[in-house]
């Protein structure tokens, strides 16, 4: 039994094991249906409303409640992979949830049954989120095709959120029934769910070392973990509160037109996604620290040149000012700040000089959805004061996570080239 065992690891230990191969392709599946289903409130609130019958102040109220239970389930699935060692099962309840959920909702009629549908929905994308990572790392570790699968996967993940209005918009325009767009997002996450059933069955990837379990113990805690989830809250913050605004300071402040701003944050979000693809093919070939420096640096300039030049909204009456000073400066924000999450969670595991278990990449991906909230949280607090303090908000995020960045690696011993 032993050498059979022994001889599934060693296939699925081979770069080009159809074995690993199929486990990475439906976890990228699995991300681009999750990205999809956590995006499909915004475009179908209005459309949600009416079928709720409430008004849609309420069902802004299922924003709070998948929020709570998104941060839920990245918190709790890294323990359960860690105590279970069985990803696939792990998976395959998280995306039965997320399918389950996306079925359901266009047939509801009670308000608080929805609720709890919604944060059940965050809580099944949360262990998405987590136990993604944690099972990239487990597969292509110590593979010089780690990095170009991580990026991979972080770019299926943004490309599912950006695609999302998309998709509902040309639904929409086909005369199909706007929540049926619901069961189309549960039919891309079916496929992976059938797939980590089989899956199960099979050996698994190993997640840690149980025979060097103390050490892991020790290790998962360390000021490098708690420097890199201060990094990762302030990106999120940074990212999200930039891809929530621009489109209210294109308008309110630059006077752009409606849907001049609305293409303004398209290209914010399809620019980061672009930067992760990018990355995907070289990041494997760079230093990660000096990628990941280079995107800091450039997601900086970028900001403060745009805040600098758009202090004056009349210099941007010419169409040559509006794409100079504002299209392409967001466009090169975007693109700069797509590598950074995945660039931190593969650097964080080689100055640890340890693998990363599934409690340690709980911890990373939860301060980054509380990083989330908090770019909210930021983006309320300042109200009608938003177009005036946006740049000056957005260049302190920037700064907040270069230095929590350079903390990290400037308090580490180890060489991450």
């Amino acid at each position: 039994v032993n050498c059979k065992m022994g001889d599934k690891m060693e296939k699925m230990d081979s770069p080009a094991s159809p074995y690993r191969l199929s486990w990475t392709a439906f976890i990228n599946l699995g991300m681009l249906g999750v990205g999809l289903a956590l995006e499909m409130l915004s475009p179908t609130s209005l459309y949600f409303s009416e079928q709720m019958e409430v008004s849609i102040t309420e069902i802004g109220a299922m924003f709070i409640r998948r929020a709570a239970g998104h941060i839920a389930g990245a918190l709790v699935c890294g323990k359960i992979l860690d105590l279970t060692g069985k990803p696939a099962l792990v998976l395959l309840l998280a995306l039965a949830g997320t399918c389950a959920v996306c079925f359901a909702l266009p047939l509801l009629k009670s308000y608080r049954l929805a609720g709890f549908l919604f944060m059940f929905q965050g809580f099944s994308v949360g262990m998405v989120d987590t136990a993604g990572n944690v099972l990239i790392l487990a597969l292509w570790r110590e593979s010089k095709y780690l990095n170009c699968h991580m990026y991979a996967m972080h770019f299926l993940r943004g490309l599912g959120t950006f695609v999302a209005p998309l998709f509902v918009e040309a639904w929409v325009a086909r005369g199909l029934a706007p929540m049926s767009a619901w069961m189309a997002t549960g039919a891309v996450v079916m496929p992976s769910m059938f797939a980590f059933f089989g899956l199960n069955f099979t050996s698994q990837p190993k997640i840690a070392d149980k025979s060097d379990k103390q050490h892991l113990c020790v290790r998962k805690c360390t000021k490098e973990l708690l420097w890199a989830s201060v990094f990762l809250f302030a990106y999120m913050a940074n990212e999200v509160s930039f891809g929530n605004s621009i489109a209210s300071f294109a308008s309110a402040w630059l006077e752009a037109s409606e849907a001049n701003s609305r293409s303004l944050a398209s290209l914010y979000w399809a620019s980061l996604c672009l930067g992760r693809l990018v990355a995907a093919f070289v990041a494997p070939y760079v230093s990660q620290v000096t990628y990941v420096v280079a995107h800091l640096v450039a997601a900086l300039l970028a900001v403060t040149v745009m805040f600098g030049l758009t202090r004056d909204p009349e210099s941007l009456e010419q169409d040559t000012g509006w794409w100079l000073k504002v299209v392409l400066l967001t466009a090169t924000f975007g693109f700069a700040m797509g590598p950074l999450f995945p660039g931190m969670v593969l650097m964080i595991e080689k100055i640890q000089q340890a693998p990363l278990i599934g409690t340690t990449t709980s911890i990373m991906v939860t301060l980054a959805l509380l990083g989330k909230l908090q770019a909210v949280a930021l983006t309320a607090s300042i109200g009608e004061h938003l177009s005036e303090y946006f740049g000056l908000l957005q260049i302190f995020l920037c700064v907040c996570t270069l230095g929590a960045f350079a903390a990290m690696v400037g308090g580490s011993r180890t060489d991450t080239h």
